[in-house]
């Protein structure tokens, strides 16, 4: 279990991504890195304090996203996309359009995965807080950073 005890929201696939980004971690990096270690420490002592610290900070960087992503697949708990549902919740495929008619897709999934630029928007998001418990043909208003935005909900799925 996590230190804190959170609950970490991922859909199969972003579980998926989180494990192999983790396996490319320890499998090439680690040995990238200690290699890069080895080698920068043969050449001339003023490059070697700066490639050898360089390394050093790239291993601390990897060590530390390593401890991370171990945490955050210790308390995995599988968002159900195929769970259909009247109203907006987690795992919800959802298409929003604005006042000028603009639509836009969307998945709510954790925050742990969210990449609003592929359409996977976070629960936690303001616009994913929004969201949840929403119908379609509602249409609701939240407050982002550059204002009051009001979308009406088209589809839910």
């Amino acid at each position: 279990m996590s230190d804190n005890g959170d609950v970490v929201s991922l859909t199969l696939e972003g579980k998926a991504r989180l494990e192999a980004q983790l396996h490319e971690l320890k499998t090439v990096r680690r040995p990238e890195i200690a290699s890069l270690i080895h080698d920068s420490q043969g050449g001339r002592p003023d490059a070697v304090d700066a490639q050898y610290e360089d390394a050093k900070n790239q291993q601390a960087y990897n060590e530390t996203r390593i401890n991370e992503l171990e945490r955050l697949l210790e308390n995995v708990d599988i968002i159900d996309e195929a769970v259909q549902s009247a109203t907006v919740q987690l795992g919800s495929h959802v298409i929003l359009r604005d006042p000028e008619g603009k639509q836009y897709r969307y998945v709510l999934v954790g925050a742990a995965e969210a990449l609003p630029s592929q359409g996977k928007l976070s629960e936690q998001s303001p616009l994913g807080q929004a969201l949840i418990g929403k119908k379609k043909g509602q249409q609701f208003s939240f407050a982002a950073p550059k204002g009051e935005v009001t979308f009406k909900v088209t589809k839910v799925g």
